[in-house]
């Protein structure tokens, strides 16, 4: 059995009874251990009822804990990469789920910058970029781009120098970029006709 798992230790993937990437059937394992055919199949059939070692359905040989171990030490590693135990980082995520978690989290600090650059009233940066990352404003952009350009040219954002413009993260939390244009730009008319 110690031979069989280091064979299964070399193994691709690791666990499997394979050499240079194809499957050792039971005589080429006899042949590799040294041992009879037949009494290596007594072996096998006793240790396959025991679950001690398993059989894909294209007869490839495993060993089940072996698989098991080695699937947990990937983990360990990628959380390893992370800084360590992930209970404490923040849960056992996915690889690829972190990985898009984390493109759409640099979206959303890239537009943010955006967003911060053109809105007229700079206060509490923070808690503004907290709420565009949590209403994914980074998703609709054009639209809120477009609504914050037709409000900042409304007399009522230019009135008494800005100070009717609302917060920036009030006016994200707020959703403003959806309130109807056609008001602000009625606003901005009359102040163009007075």
């Amino acid at each position: 059995m110690i031979d069989m798992m280091c064979y299964a230790h070399d193994g691709d993937p690791y666990g499997y009874l394979t050499n240079a990437g194809q499957n050792i059937d039971l005589a080429l394992l006899a042949f590799m251990l040294r041992v009879d055919q037949k009494w290596l199949g007594t072996v096998t059939e006793s240790l396959h009822q025991k679950h001690v070692l398993e059989s894909t359905d294209d007869h490839c040989w495993f060993i089940p804990r072996m698989v098991k171990d080695g699937e947990a030490r990937t983990v360990a590693e990628f959380h390893g990469k992370r800084g360590g135990n992930p209970a404490l980082k923040g849960g056992d995520k996915d690889p690829l789920k972190l990985r898009a978690e984390q493109s759409r989290a640099e979206q959303s600090k890239e537009a943010f910058g955006i967003f911060w650059s053109e809105y007229p009233r700079k206060v509490a940066r923070k808690k503004a970029e907290a709420a565009f990352a949590k209403h994914d404003c980074h998703l609709v952009m054009p639209k809120l781009m477009e609504a914050l350009t037709v409000q900042k040219a409304s007399r009522q954002w230019r009135r008494d120098n800005g100070d009717f413009v609302p917060h920036p993260s009030t006016w994200i939390n707020q959703a403003r970029w959806e309130d109807d244009p056609a008001s602000y730009r009625s606003a901005t008319r009359e102040a163009n006709i007075v």
